[in-house]
């Protein structure tokens, strides 16, 4: 994380994604969404311990031109009937660095990312209703409501990832 002060170039950043461990959690955690947006998405602390509960998960630092900027955490979860959904769970950057237009150099990046590991044709996500500013967000990156909800409430929306 180390500068609050970082201003990118969001056209020229170099974009990368940490895998979270347990030699470097606790600088993770120090990221975090502005107080206004808490409750909207869980702490980086909430999604270690989820993903130590549920290895499938894969928690991710995103850093750009090596300051920390943001959290996701996405994986494949197993469908009862089988095969595997696989989901964006987690999308964050973190308070002290947004409104420069990160969002929309990393999600895409994350998409891709997510898209050569899994070999998926379709990612899913959720977000609350009162999440208006991620759905807009999402909605711009090819994600659409699909009128589900997941097991939280959160309105269920897919994105088709196969030309990425």
């Amino acid at each position: 994380m180390k500068n609050p002060d970082f201003k990118p170039d969001i056209e020229n950043i170099e974009i990368g994604f940490m895998p979270v461990t347990k030699e470097n959690i606790a600088e993770a955690e120090r990221l975090a969404v502005a107080p206004a947006q808490a409750g909207m998405v869980e702490t980086v602390a909430e999604c270690w311990a989820e993903a130590l509960e549920f290895p499938l998960w894969r928690p991710v630092v995103l850093a750009a031109d090596g300051v920390w900027v943001g959290f996701a955490m996405y994986g494949a979860w197993p469908r009862e009937s089988g095969g595997a959904d696989v989901w964006l769970d987690r999308f964050f950057i973190d308070a002290r660095y947004q409104g420069r237009g990160l969002s929309k150099r990393f999600l895409p990046a994350l998409m891709r990312r997510i898209r050569r590991e899994y070999g998926c044709d379709t990612l899913y996500l959720s977000v609350y209703e009162s999440n208006r500013v991620a759905a807009r967000l999402y909605a711009e990156f090819g994600f659409a409501f699909n009128g589900r909800l997941d097991i939280n409430g959160e309105k269920v929306m897919e994105a088709s990832v196969q030309g990425l």
